[in-house]
């Protein structure tokens, strides 16, 4: 083991000396600095405001320095003490995290086995080839959450899956984000639906069409299946187009495509959550593509 003076200049830096001053009071200093608010920053680091402010203030009584100046709340500039600071701070959050993935990327070696919904690829494939680690094998395949889930232990280690919100979530299982559904349907395109409404959907066993048949059913409402697809590129087109009206999240819909209107009487649709889940957190190699894949869910 290297002695302390062996460590890199800014792991041994008298900052962090004061075991007051730690390495979550300096990312909330830089991402002040880096959004240029409070506010920002708290949404930045997915933290209350109030609790951005309590650790800036935590810091600045540790280095007996006040390193931002402000008025009503609002920050004006870095005072001397903070424009002195945030360079050495940088420098270490950088450093510190430069060592983090290095000791990472040595440690992983070995195959993933990731499943993910077909229209969740296109999201997480700059990240998945972005883990130029070592040893790494990644073996991804699509498929509905349904098949995904039957799969995982089996045939998969990771898999990233759709259910309802309501749903309990499998033991150990993350949430990435919450899916707003909604009723898309052609824009400038108008539907006589009084008999029964046509659908563009996926085939059996995926969630969007689970949704659409069980709200078209509780309603009492009739439907005609007109295009099935499991690509969602299919789907889209087939929507823009006038084939029918499918069950999309809100966030998706295309430039020619809208929610159906109200005259239309559609029922309502739940809320998806999207979630990770490993078949054994004991694998520390699923779990590592899992933190990297939650953390880029979020940048």
């Amino acid at each position: 083991m290297n002695a302390p003076s062996d460590l890199p200049p800014s792991l041994t830096s008298p900052l962090l000396d004061d075991s007051r001053v730690t390495l979550d009071q300096l990312r909330t200093f830089v991402a002040i600095i880096d959004s240029g608010s409070f506010h920002q920053a708290a949404l930045v680091l997915h933290r209350s405001q109030s609790a951005v402010t309590q650790k800036l203030q935590q810091l600045e009584s540790a280095l007996g320095h006040i390193l931002l100046a402000r008025k009503q709340g609002r920050i004006t500039d870095l005072t001397d003490a903070g424009e002195r600071f945030l360079p050495g701070a940088r420098d270490i959050l950088r450093r510190v995290s430069a060592t983090i993935q290095t000791t990472r990327r040595a440690s992983v070696e070995g195959v993933v086995r990731l499943g993910v919904p077909e229209d969740a690829l296109p999201r997480i494939a700059p990240t998945l080839a972005s883990m130029d680690w070592p040893g790494l094998q990644l073996q991804v395949q699509t498929g509905s959450s349904q098949q995904l889930l039957r799969d995982l232990h089996q045939k998969l280690d990771l898999i990233i899956f759709k259910q309802r919100e309501s749903a309990p979530l499998p033991p150990m299982a993350q949430v990435l984000e919450t899916e707003d559904l909604c009723w898309a349907a052609p824009r400038d395109t108008g539907f006589d639906i009084t008999q029964a409404v046509p659908l563009v959907t996926s085939p059996d066993g995926y969630i969007y069409r689970q949704c659409a048949l069980e709200a078209l059913a509780q309603a009492n409402r009739k439907w005609t299946i007109v295009c099935a697809s499991a690509n969602i590129e299919n789907v889209h087109a087939a929507i823009s187009a006038g084939l029918g009206i499918g069950v999309l999240p809100r966030r998706t819909l295309a430039m020619d495509q809208a929610i159906a209107t109200a005259a239309l009487n559609l029922p309502a649709l739940p809320n998806l959550q999207l979630a990770m889940v490993t078949a054994d957190a004991n694998n520390v190699l699923a779990t590592q593509v899992a933190a990297r894949l939650k953390a880029a869910w979020k940048e």
